[in-house]
């Protein structure tokens, strides 16, 4: 059960990771299109 437990946490730490660096990433694309528009 607490391995279960244990499992469950890694798993949605691992989710709010990924989540957190798509919307940074998303956050810096949106900032860098708006303020200098010539990078890519």
């Amino acid at each position: 059960w607490i391995v279960v437990v244990s499992f469950i946490g890694c798993i949605g730490s691992v989710i709010v990771a990924y989540c957190g660096f798509v919307f940074n990433v998303s956050l810096l694309l949106q900032w860098s299109s708006k303020f200098s528009p010539f990078k890519v």
